[in-house]
């Protein structure tokens, strides 16, 4: 089963893990999660990508499908794995 880490670059939230069924998800799934489980406005949300370049709400399409080969974990052979993630933070 697919797991999505969701991480924050700060030291005082926690992480969660979240075992979904299937990964084909749209980025607002990734924003409302954050919003709803930390009580985060989506407006102030940032995304890390796997390029340390940020992602926020304003700048996706909420319809467009998360791109979760770019946000996957490693085995030691080189293979993805069924994990994934999210590193997140808040604009201030």
């Amino acid at each position: 089963m697919p797991q999505l880490i969701f991480a924050s670059t700060t030291n005082y939230i926690k992480t969660t893990v979240l075992d979904i069924t299937d990964i084909n998800i749209f980025w607002d799934y990734l924003f409302n999660y954050i919003h709803e489980t930390y009580h985060i406005p989506k407006d102030i949300i940032l995304i890390k990508s796997h390029k340390g370049k940020n992602i926020t709400h304003d700048t996706i399409n909420p319809f467009s499908k998360f791109n979760h080969k770019n946000f996957c974990y490693y085995n030691s052979k080189g293979q993805t794995t069924q994990t994934y993630l999210i590193n997140f933070d808040i604009r201030i």
